[in-house]
C-alpha cells in the first residue's frame, strides 16, 4: 500500500510531503485538512476533525463546540481508545494557550467569551507504544438569536463519537444551518 504523509504548518499549508510504502495496512484519517476552498482563517471553519487510528488505538476530537450551556457539546473532549498517555493543547490563533492537559479524561469548558477559532494539537501513545498525533481547527460557536449554528464545512461534535468505536457514527444533537 502506498500513500503520502503531509507535514502542515500552523495555517494548515503543506510544508513537506513524504511518499511512503506501508507493509501492513494502517488506516489514517485526514487530520486538519482543508475541506473547502482556501478561506482566510477568519472567514469561517473549513477543516475536518482530528481522527487517527493505528492498530486498535485511536484519538478523535471534534471541530465544533457549542458553548451555550445546554449540556450538548458544551465541552471539548478528546475521545481515545487503547491509549496510555495523552497531551492536548488548545491555542488561540495568536498562539496563546487557553487549555493544556496531559491526562486521559480532562475536558475544556469554553464559555460564551471564548467564541472563535482555535488550533488543537493532540499527542498520544498507544498501549503498543505507537505515537498518534493530530492537529486541527476547533470552532467555539453559539446559537445567539439563530435557531441553528452557522458553520462552513462539515461539523463534527463530541456527541457523534461512541466509546471504543472509531469514526463519526451518530447524528449531532446540535442543529446546524444548511
Amino acid at each position: 500500500m502506498r500513500g503520502d504523509i503531509f507535514v502542515l504548518d500552523r495555517t494548515f499549508k503543506r510544508m513537506r510531503t513524504w511518499r511512503i510504502t506501508l507493509l501492513s495496512v494502517v488506516f489514517l484519517t485526514a487530520v486538519g485538512c482543508k475541506k473547502e476552498q482556501d478561506p482566510s482563517p477568519a472567514s469561517g471553519p473549513a477543516y475536518t476533525h482530528i481522527a487517527i487510528l493505528i492498530d486498535s488505538a485511536f484519538i478523535q476530537a471534534p471541530n465544533v463546540v457549542s458553548a451555550n450551556y445546554d449540556g450538548i457539546n458544551d465541552l471539548f473532549c478528546v475521545a481515545v481508545h487503547n491509549v496510555v498517555s495523552l497531551d492536548v493543547i488548545v491555542q488561540r490563533e495568536n498562539d496563546d494557550t487557553v487549555f493544556h492537559s496531559n491526562t486521559l479524561e480532562q475536558c475544556w469548558a469554553p464559555g460564551a467569551v471564548d467564541l472563535g477559532r482555535y488550533i488543537v494539537s493532540v499527542h498520544a501513545v498507544s498501549t503498543s507504544g505507537n505515537a498518534l498525533y493530530g492537529q486541527g481547527a476547533l470552532d467555539v460557536l453559539t446559537y445567539g438569536n439563530d435557531p441553528c449554528l452557522q458553520f462552513i464545512g462539515t461539523p463534527v461534535t463530541a456527541d457523534q463519537f461512541q466509546p471504543e468505536v472509531f469514526g463519526v457514527t451518530l447524528p449531532s444533537n446540535d442543529n446546524f444551518c444548511d
